[in-house]
């Protein structure tokens, strides 16, 4: 699918678009292209780092803002390391750096990695109570996600690793933005308020 960001017949209904989002199955070079047209249109950038590419590398090629705190955190080790993360790591103190020093804005939705990483016995209106309010055929599929024992562990652990990153962005003076993507609409953007003032932002 292509999208054409030349003026077309809803600039008569005076729309402006102020932002172009990226998914992971955009190549570097097509990447590179629409970042420079959305530029030229005083747009920004924002979405999933591309396959194939770093985060590094997707800033280079014209993102402004990157959304998910994960991909934030495969900057921080090389490919395959599972060892824990902090945020002292060479390779962590790197990439907040180079975040801070091109301005590059985060979305964390850390609100998305909670639901999806809390223990599946643990019902998600213990932390979510907007979750009840939702239509039932939305609330049942949200109602039936998170870690089964067997991984609740370790989903846990990367769960805490991901707001552990959010606070040292935060600190460190990267801009953050607030978003939820697939957890609940109306509700999980003052849940991801209330992770940040976790991770250390104040209220």
């Amino acid at each position: 699918m292509v999208f054409a960001l030349h003026p077309s017949p809803v600039a008569d209904l005076n729309l402006v678009f102020e932002q172009i989002k990226i998914y992971s199955s955009v190549s570097a070079e097509a990447l590179r292209a629409i970042a420079a047209e959305a530029h030229a249109l005083g747009m920004t950038v924002t979405g999933h780092v591309p396959r194939g590419m770093d985060g590094y590398q997707a800033v280079a090629a014209g993102m402004d803002q990157i959304n998910h705190a994960r991909f934030v955190q495969l900057m921080m080790r090389a490919p395959g390391d599972s060892t824990p993360l902090t945020m002292d790591d060479p390779a962590a103190t790197r990439a907040i750096a180079f975040l801070r020093e091109h301005g590059t804005v985060i979305d964390p939705t850390i609100a998305l990695f909670e639901l999806n990483a809390h223990p599946i016995d643990q019902p998600v209106s213990a932390f979510e109570p907007g979750v009840d309010k939702v239509a039932p055929e939305l609330r049942q599929a949200l109602t039936h996600t998170g870690a089964e024992p067997a991984r609740a562990a370790a989903a846990g652990t990367q769960y805490r690793a991901l707001l552990a990153i959010v606070g040292a962005l935060h600190r460190a003076g990267v801009p953050i933005v607030a978003g939820t993507d697939l957890a609940v609409p109306g509700h999980s953007l003052h849940r991801e308020l209330e992770l940040y003032v976790e991770a250390g932002f104040t209220p």
